[in-house]
């Protein structure tokens, strides 16, 4: 299962990270989505333990504690796209 992500308003946070998170998700792209959140992504990473590919390039407030999450909780990730990156 793929979702490909619009973000056009407001920040996502973690509690509406279920509406874009299913067990079932392998592939999620939320490139350029300015409102993404750490506590949203690793939320992600928590409840799709199937997800293989991840795109978040350009998701300009996400650090590197988001990332230390994805590592940590998707280790058959075989794809990570991050781009643009001022705070890693």
């Amino acid at each position: 299962m793929f979702r490909k992500v619009c973000c056009t308003t407001g920040r996502i946070s973690q509690s509406q990270s279920s509406a874009y998170s299913s067990p079932g998700l392998t592939s999620l792209n939320v490139a350029s989505c300015s409102k993404l959140t750490d506590e949203a992504l690793k939320a992600v990473a928590e409840q799709c333990p199937r997800l293989k590919s991840l795109d978040v390039t350009d998701c300009c407030h996400l650090t590197d504690e988001a990332l230390k999450a994805v590592a940590e909780h998707r280790p058959g990730l075989m794809s990570l796209y991050v781009r643009s990156y001022d705070k890693l």
